[in-house]
This record gives structure tokens, sequence and C-alpha cells, in this order.
């Protein structure tokens, strides 16, 4: 059986106990263990290709992680990341995988249990469907409660991705980054993603509506006009979509006296 490195994360006080726990699966963590340990975003630590490109969503969710050392926050810190299962599940593909992953639940039991996340990202669905079986989800039973529903979709778009809320977790379930996780695919992700970790009070200082810079691109110098195509292009009621037009003012655009539109410079 083969083990593979798991990209460890630097325990702190805000990750031990109630954090953000990223599920990845065997095998697509880092090549070589890293010679030192970080918070999880750290990009002068090597994670492999999957999380390096995993942390560049945030900043697109108005979520974002420092990557420097040094500059990190209690909000980067939050986060801690491990492999589940902990070695080769041996040959199988797509659905096969998920009864292989649930065979191996007590890994994942041992560490929520000692870990107690408030919100876990599984980064492939099938991790996701395997913690739902229902022995999964009797072995998780003193951990996470039961889930509250069967949970739902966070996209219009062809790829799926779930949010599950159980009674003392908030699930996310995303595909592994690759090329089909398309920059807009991952910003139809930005408010479901954003409002969950709001919901566990986990936004970082300074975060913004993640629907502010796609208005932004909106606008188009007239107000009515500028509603409207917000409303068509992000899909939202024209209440919301006013509602983001005015949050631009004074960041995108400023109104002046004679009620024309000026773009800020």
């Amino acid at each position: 059986m083969t083990t593979f490195p798991v990209p460890t994360t630097l325990p702190t006080e805000e990750n031990k106990e109630g954090g953000v726990m990223i599920v990845l699966a065997s095998g697509y963590g880092p090549q070589q263990s890293a010679a030192r340990r970080s918070f999880f975003s750290d990009t002068g630590v090597d994670k492999g290709a999957v999380l390096n490109r995993f942390v560049t969503w945030f900043d697109q969710w108005s979520l974002p992680l420092a990557k420097r050392r040094g500059a990190d926050t209690s909000f980067d810190r939050r986060f801690f990341c491990i492999e589940w299962p902990e070695s080769d599940i041996g040959p199988a593909h797509g659905p096969q995988q998920v009864a292989r992953f649930a065979d191996r639940i007590d890994e994942l039991v041992r560490v929520v249990e000692e870990r107690r996340p408030k919100i876990v990202v599984f980064l492939s669905c099938y991790l996701w469907q395997a913690v739902n079986l229902p022995d999964s989800m009797q072995a998780l039973q003193k951990a996470w409660g039961a889930p509250k529903s069967a949970g739902r979709r966070l996209s219009s778009h062809r790829l799926g991705a779930f949010h599950q809320s159980w009674d003392k977790v908030e699930i996310i379930a995303l595909p592994m980054p690759s090329k089909n996780t398309t920059d807009a695919f991952v910003l139809s992700l930005a408010q479901p993603v954003h409002a969950i970790f709001d919901k566990v009070g986990f936004l970082p200082d300074g975060s913004s509506d993640p629907l502010i810079l796609q208005a932004a691109r909106c606008l188009v110098l007239d107000k009515d006009a500028s509603i409207q195509r917000i409303r068509t292009q992000l899909h939202i009621t024209p209440e919301r979509a006013r509602s983001l037009f005015n949050g631009l003012q004074g960041v995108v655009y400023e109104q002046e006296a004679t009620c024309q539109l000026t773009l800020k410079s």
C-alpha cells in the first residue's frame, strides 16, 4: 500500500479545534514532504498543484487568504488540511470510489472528533457522498450530529458543488480544481460560499460583498441600464441589483449633483 506525503498545516489556536478543514483525496498533495510547516495558504510551502490552485479561489469569493509568511491573520490560521483516506484505496474510478472511501471512514472520524471543525470542504464530491452513506453517518454522529438535509447545489453550472448543514458542522463539497473548474464556475460559487463562512462567523477583516466586483463590470454609466445589466448578468432580484449598484458608489463611480454618473478616478 502506497503512503503519500500529507500537506500538513501548522497547528494553531484557531485550527486545533473549531476551524476550517480541507479534505483532499490521497495522492493529490505535494510530491515531497515540506521542509517546514506553515499556515495553509503560505505559497512558500509546496502544497501540490491542486491545493495551490484551490487557494486562489478564495480571492474570487471575497475571502482573501494571506500568501506570505508573516502576513497571516487569525482567519488564515483557521485552515488546516488532511488527506483522506490516508493512503491509496487501490484501483477505482468515478463513483466506484465512494464505497472505498467509506470503508476508511474511521480515519476521518478520528480527526474530526479531535479537531471539531466548524466548516469542512471536500475537494471531491465522491468524498462527500462517502460520508453520507448510512454507516458513515452513524460513525460521524458523535462529532457532527446528523445531516439537516440531503444538500443543495451551489451553482447552476454542470459541475457539481454542494452545501450540506449537519447539526454541528457546515459541509461544502467541490470538484477538485482542474481545467474544468473555470473562472466562471468559481465565480458562480462566490455568494453561497461567502454566506456559509458568514454563517459561522468566519469572515476575514475587510471582506466585501462577493458580487461587488462582478457588479462593477456591469456598469454602463447609466443608473437604470446598469441596474438592469447587473440583474440579468448575475441572475438576481431587482432589489439585490439596486443594492449592489448603490454599493459601488464611491468605489467605482461618483454621482454628481446633476445625477450624472462619472467613473471614479
